[in-house]
């Protein structure tokens, strides 16, 4: 394998890596039931970052505890949610929890309250600024871009194998022949002897006669 060749090949299977990683880390936790969320402003910076992807696991609202970050409904907008830290949690009236939160960035609080069986998000971990290539992906140029590329990537690659030329195989090594060859009638001298046995084989009409004690034995 040429040098060129061996770095396309890793090159592609590190993109290929880093795309099963970051799908692996998005979708897997689905998985194991917790979500995912894409923030959209800074209001908890420098902790979370605006673009930042949150997965959050699944709690009863009276697991929280002061310091957690967790993802809400918006109090002024349930459609809307939020993702800010604990400041304080305790048990109200009619089975419900009261909660205040806050960003590390803002200098409101928020106060609301939830069911006590109901459920919150507690923030486990983030990617960092994944949410803005996500939001890309949401629209139709970007999945038809993010399916598109690497399948042309990849046709490309495979061309690119199968046109180009192999590498000529080396030719088998040469062995000399160290058997001798009978002189052409043509190019014999006067005097030459014929051999007309194959090289190393005795004549047996020319080996001298086995002296008398020997053919005792």
């Amino acid at each position: 394998m040429t040098v060129p060749r061996a770095i396309s090949v890793a090159l592609g299977w590190l993109a290929l890596g880093l795309i099963a990683g970051v799908l692996l880390a998005v979708a897997g936790p689905i998985a194991f039931g917790l979500h995912s969320y894409t923030v959209m402003s800074g209001s908890m910076e420098p902790a979370v970052h605006t673009g930042d992807v949150v997965v959050d696991e699944q709690i009863a609202p009276l697991e929280a505890r002061v310091g957690d970050i967790v993802t809400f409904k918006d109090p002024g907008n349930s459609r809307r949610m939020v993702t800010h830290r604990v400041r304080s949690v305790h048990r109200g009236r009619g089975g419900r929890v009261d909660v205040v939160t806050k960003g590390d960035a803002n200098n409101a609080v928020e106060r609301w309250s939830v069911a006590s069986n109901g459920r919150l998000g507690r923030v486990v971990y983030r990617l960092p600024k994944l949410g803005f290539a996500l939001f890309q992906v949401r629209r139709p140029w970007g999945r038809l871009a993010f399916v598109i590329v690497p399948a042309l990537a990849f046709c490309v690659y495979e061309l690119l194998r199968i046109w180009r030329p192999r590498r000529e195989e080396e030719a088998p090594e040469l062995v000399p022949d160290l058997a001798p060859h009978p002189v052409p009638a043509a190019e014999r001298l006067p005097g030459d002897e014929i051999d007309p046995l194959p090289y190393g084989v005795p004549d047996l009409d020319t080996m001298p006669a086995p002296r008398a004690e020997e053919r005792v034995r």
